[in-house]
């Protein structure tokens, strides 16, 4: 087992002037205006309709395979409360976002590091590991893995992929920086590699601003239908003005 100690690092912050004032004062004028009385209610869990049927016509999914949140970490506490128990196995990179770690001992998972190399995941290690255990999920970084860099390969992804069906796990694919990309080419989602094993996350964070609070979720229908009801029991409904700004 790998070192799961939370890294010790500075927390890089995005650079204010990133931020793209003038567009989100302009949407929200323009949201409160054509659908103030919907984003100031209270709505359905799984989040603003508009935004919801965008992001599924984004990424190439059904409506009920999309679930919002107040931002992607929640959507691992939901995850969480759906599926750990004291004592659930699950696989993370190490190292590894060291909130999710925070999350996941919170809810006293047994968590078992894979190494990460600089391709991805050392593939000898988590196979070796599938001998002794079966996760209840494997959380996995794959582009610009945070706090590593690195990037999973084409090849890994597919690994991945086939020890997931093989063993029968499921793979939460956090993936707010994927469309950071600059140059190179882009590897395939584990979602489209292993659509009914994988819940895959984003979020607004990198592409707005972290202060909106926006993260989202793509899975099986019946996996997210079952995660929803956890975040409408805990919330009723994520932040509507919010998603209202960022879908306009």
């Amino acid at each position: 087992m790998s070192d799961l100690r939370p890294i010790n690092f500075t927390r890089g912050i995005p650079a204010i002037e990133s931020f793209p004032v003038d567009n989100v004062i302009e949407a929200a004028v323009a949201a409160l205006k054509e659908h103030g009385r919907t984003i100031l209610q209270y709505g359905a869990a799984i989040g603003f309709a508009p935004l919801v049927e965008w992001l599924a016509q984004w990424q190439g999914v059904k409506t009920n395979q999309v679930l919002t949140s107040n931002g992607s970490l929640q959507l691992v506490e939901f995850l969480c409360w759906h599926l750990v128990q004291p004592g659930t196995i699950v696989f993370t990179e190490s190292p590894t976002y060291d909130r999710t770690l925070v999350l996941l001992r919170r809810h006293k998972a047994q968590v078992i590091g894979i190494p990460l190399q600089a391709d991805g995941p050392d593939i000898e290690a988590l196979e070796a590991e599938l001998q002794k255990h079966t996760p209840a999920f494997f959380y996995i970084i794959p582009d610009f893995q945070n706090p590593a860099g690195a990037t999973c390969s084409s090849e890994k992804r597919r690994q991945i992929a086939v020890l997931a069906e093989k063993h029968n796990f499921l793979l939460l694919e956090d993936a707010p920086y994927r469309q950071l990309r600059y140059r190179g080419r882009e590897e395939p989602r584990l979602l489209d590699l292993a659509p009914n094993r994988t819940l895959h996350m984003s979020s607004f964070s990198k592409l707005i601003g972290p202060g909106p609070r926006i993260g989202f979720m793509f899975g099986d229908p019946s996996l997210i239908s079952k995660i929803a009801e956890v975040a409408g029991d805990t919330y009723i409904s994520p932040n509507f003005l919010a998603q209202g700004v960022a879908h306009e």
